[in-house]
């Protein structure tokens, strides 16, 4: 791919008004609809280089700074401005997500030190989440291509911005910031299931051809990012986008416009989304096992599809 090609850049723009409000869930899906939109772009030419990929990403010691993105967060520089924008964040959905989010979300959140009270120490959250499941979230300065993400999250990596947006912007914001990356995202990286399906992702979508790489766009979007659970028969949320917008994460259970569909891999593979208005259709799990399970069975045929050809080259 283009190293100038920035897969989760995506400008955002007429958001849908609902009750005088502004969809702020649109504001917040650049990561998860510029994988969709550029995703013929992501993986061009890995289907002729994809054994070779593989080995640079999963085969050789030491890939532990892609590119050099990494940076510092650099919590001190945060100004008590920034920390009041995430106490309001925070105080919007907390009450809402305590009887509607996910309860694995809702022990992930408590186990690796998320709070109201000031934005997230990324050296806390990493202490807790590698006792837990060995991920960590990783500091970087904004948008990243896709290939590096793709193995940062094959390697058990979270990249994170570290931002925050400011009290004039709480409530559009073209980008994801730290209160979509790690209050959206990271709880779930504390369960094993969800951990493991993450990083099976990452894996598959590094040798991706260009026909799964726009399915795992899509799988993409309608888990990790626009995810339904049923737990103890209620339904509840657990996509970041969700998570963090206060509109949408009411809106996706009770409006009758949803079509919430029993999660079927190849049927959320299949299904394209829409980017500027709230989600008409989205999937139920039931279980973070089933999505784990069935990622890794997909994973097994993306492998094959990549790394065949290459192999048959030489036969």
């Amino acid at each position: 791919m283009p190293d100038g090609v920035q897969p989760w850049k995506l400008t955002m723009t007429n958001p849908q008004q609902i009750n005088g409000q502004a969809d702020d869930a649109a504001a917040m899906r650049a990561d998860a609809a510029s994988a969709y939109s550029l995703s013929r772009a992501m993986l061009d030419g890995a289907q002729a280089n994809a054994a070779t990929e593989y080995a640079l990403h999963f085969g050789e010691p030491g890939f532990t700074n892609p590119s050099g993105m990494y940076i510092d967060q650099h919590y001190e520089g945060y100004s008590g401005a920034d920390q009041q924008v995430w106490r309001e964040l925070y105080r919007r959905q907390h009450d809402h997500l305590e009887a509607h989010a996910s309860e694995v979300w809702l022990r992930g959140a408590r186990a690796i030190g998320l709070g109201p009270d000031a934005i997230p120490d990324l050296r806390i959250i990493n202490t807790n989440l590698r006792r837990l499941t060995g991920w960590q979230s990783r500091a970087v300065p904004g948008y990243i291509s896709a290939r590096p993400f793709f193995a940062c999250l094959a390697q058990r990596e979270f990249p994170t911005t570290v931002f925050i947006r400011t009290k004039e912007r709480i409530d559009y914001l073209p980008e994801p910031d730290i209160f979509h990356d790690v209050f959206g995202h990271v709880p779930l990286h504390a369960d094993p299931s969800f951990a493991d399906f993450l990083q099976e992702y990452g894996q598959a979508a590094l040798v991706a051809d260009a026909q799964h790489t726009e399915r795992l766009a899509r799988l993409f979007w309608y888990t990790v990012e626009f995810g339904l659970i049923r737990e103890r028969g209620a339904l509840r949320v657990y996509g970041a986008g969700l998570i963090s917008s206060p509109g949408e994460s009411r809106h996706c259970l009770v409006s009758t416009d949803v079509d919430r569909r029993p999660f079927d891999l190849h049927e959320a593979c299949s299904t394209p989304f829409e980017i500027d208005h709230y989600q008409p259709t989205l999937f139920v799990l039931d279980s973070f096992d089933e999505l784990r399970d069935a990622m890794r069975t997909y994973a097994a045929v993306v492998r094959e599809s990549a790394i065949a050809p290459v192999s048959g080259a030489h036969t």
